[in-house]
């Protein structure tokens, strides 16, 4: 069985680490999908399906979907849940 290597480059490097440093600020902190859903109190098929729709904010960083706990609260705030 072959293994598949993937060379990454500096500059890629640097992109992601720009992506996720974008996400984190001292006062945020980034949730997986089933935290998100738990922290809303939301089945996590009703996350996904407010996600699909567009209604919820969510960002898309190395496969994984990450939601910003403050942009959360302020979609609560907002009376959309």
């Amino acid at each position: 069985m072959a293994i598949k290597t993937k060379i990454v480059t500096n500059e890629e490097i640097l992109q992601k680490l720009n992506e996720l440093t974008s996400l984190i600020s001292i006062n945020d902190q980034p949730l997986r999908a089933d935290e998100a859903a738990k922290f809303l109190g939301i089945n996590p098929v009703t996350l996904r399906k407010y996600v699909q729709q567009g209604l919820l904010p969510s960002y898309k960083v190395e496969g994984n979907r990450l939601f910003l706990k403050s942009e959360l609260l302020n979609w609560v705030r907002g009376g959309n849940k």
